[in-house]
């Protein structure tokens, strides 16, 4: 499930990011394509979220996004041993700020539903 009520999703060939509507204690989570983790941001401040095998990172980022407490369902995802541990970083080489925002503005999320179905089975995550 890549749609949720609390945030807005977008996506593109190898990245998809959810934006919260609403002040949380995210921001902003978002992915890469094949990765075994995901990302939280809140202000400055990056978390990494490592999953564990077999549990696919993708699964694990929808449980959040669709849980009426991002970090309560990231706390028990992590007592329940879907994550393996959680560590501040920095943004990842492979995107910046203005790169995850840009998946998420109205226009983007528009197009992004208009194309065929089929678009967002071909992340392929």
């Amino acid at each position: 499930m890549l749609k949720s009520d609390h945030t807005t999703v977008g996506a593109s060939a190898d990245l998809i990011v959810w934006r919260w509507r609403k002040p949380g204690p995210y921001e902003l989570l978002f992915l890469r394509k094949g990765a075994t983790c995901f990302y939280t941001k809140r202000g400055n401040e990056i978390l990494c979220h490592v999953v564990r095998a077999p549990y696919g990172a993708l699964d694990q980022a929808t449980q959040v996004v669709s849980g009426d407490s991002a970090a309560a369902v990231i706390a028990d995802l992590s007592k329940d041993g879907a994550i393996e541990h959680s560590m501040p970083g920095d943004m990842p080489h492979w995107t910046d700020e203005g790169v995850l925002l840009d998946l998420v503005t109205p226009a983007a999320v528009q197009a992004m539903y208009a194309a065929p179905a089929a678009t967002l089975e071909t992340l392929e995550f």
